[in-house]
């Protein structure tokens, strides 16, 4: 948001926008339809040398936007080589973290999804300070080589706990297209396809929401730092609460809160308080998915099934990433007040999740006391 606020202010224009926002759907579609072919590259290349190249994909991307002096150079340097490398950096996070927490693996894919949190938070004061004094090149190129400083001393210390027979793998046994015949596993498709739908939706219309009320764009741009706050405790707690009750029903409750708050403080809201408590809330329960996915697929799946289920999970969520594109839509073609149809979408969405997680859980109840 930050980099594209400064490309329309000082690069390209107002009339670039929106081009500018699709850079950053393509990225997040990319990585999630990417998973496959993320997949093939670490069975191929071996998981340390699949992130080497994933490092260096992710910080030439960002070095060659730096020379950007058309908005499809960016589609081609973010949304296509930057996106490549996040791909394929996690699909091997999701597959080799879990390996190593049995017990506590809520616990440890939360605290892996905190960071977004962090970057949040940090990201864009340091972005815009360096936009103002050194341009928009130059932050690039300095983004590239933080990246490629901090992930490649992350390839340098990650190792796999049960490593894999890389040459040995059929596409059919990578893939696991059997895997739709579990109930179970195609309905978490569709609870975690909704998760992903309402879980942009907030983070990037509530400033607009505050600013169409009156209010600042300082304050506007405050609800995002108060939301990316709240993830790293909501994720820390979610992990504890997941591996006390179990993470698909910790991630039930937390899709079902979502929902309820959606369609009540959101719905309300007409008041910068209220829009501040709404994105704590949100920033606390809103991002579940993403930190409990992989032991909630490990559960429906089992181990020897997870690492195939999981790019198959990434896939079918990857038309999610139009969520906000649908949600413009159908905001432009509704009667009713201005933005209730996000606090609707966000809503329904939420509450409809943890429906379809709750039925999960009651056919694994059952399937166990029939065994």
């Amino acid at each position: 948001g930050v980099m594209q606020d400064h490309l329309e202010q000082n690069v390209f224009g107002k009339g670039a926008t929106v081009k500018l926002s699709g850079i950053a759907t393509m990225i997040n579609l990319f990585i999630d339809a990417g998973a496959v072919l993320s997949r093939f590259i670490d069975l191929w290349l071996g998981t340390r040398k699949a992130l080497a190249l994933a490092t260096c994909l992710i910080s030439g991307g960002l070095l060659v936007s730096g020379c950007a002096t058309e908005v499809w150079h960016l589609y081609l340097s973010l949304g296509i080589c930057l996106a490549s490398g996040a791909s394929i950096s996690y699909e091997v996070s999701m597959r080799v973290v879990p390996q190593w927490f049995s017990a506590q693996s809520g616990l440890a894919m939360s605290v892996l999804a905190t960071a977004t949190g962090f970057g949040g938070i940090v990201f864009p004061f340091a972005l815009t300070a360096l936009n103002q004094h050194l341009g928009y090149s130059w932050t690039f190129r300095i983004l590239s080589l933080a990246t490629f400083l901090l992930t490649g001393l992350g390839c340098s210390l990650i190792r796999e706990r049960r490593p894999e027979n890389k040459f040995s793998q059929k596409a059919s046994n990578v893939i696991h297209l059997g895997i739709f015949h579990n109930i179970n596993f195609s309905i978490w498709c569709l609870a975690a396809f909704l998760q992903v739908i309402y879980l942009f939706i907030p983070p990037y219309f509530l400033p607009l929401n505050a600013t169409s009320l009156g209010l600042s764009t300082a304050q506007g741009s405050s609800l995002a730092s108060i939301y990316s706050s709240a993830t790293i405790v909501g994720r820390v707690a979610l992990g504890l609460l997941g591996d006390r009750i179990g993470c698909l029903e910790a991630n039930c409750i937390y899709a079902f809160l979502t929902g309820i708050f959606s369609l009540t403080l959101w719905v309300f809201a007409k008041s910068y308080n209220v829009l501040a408590v709404y994105s704590a809330l949100f920033g606390l329960f809103g991002g579940s998915y993403y930190a409990l996915c992989g032991p909630i697929t490990e559960s429906i799946v089992g181990v020897d099934l997870y690492p195939g289920s999981i790019i198959l999970l990434l896939l079918t969520n990857s038309p999610a990433q139009f969520s906000i594109a649908v949600a413009n839509a159908l905001e432009n073609i509704s009667f009713l007040e201005p933005f209730f149809t996000f606090k609707l979408f966000t809503g329904l969405s939420a509450i409809g999740s943890s429906i379809l997680m709750a039925v999960i859980h009651y056919r694994l109840r059952f399937s166990k006391r029939s065994s």
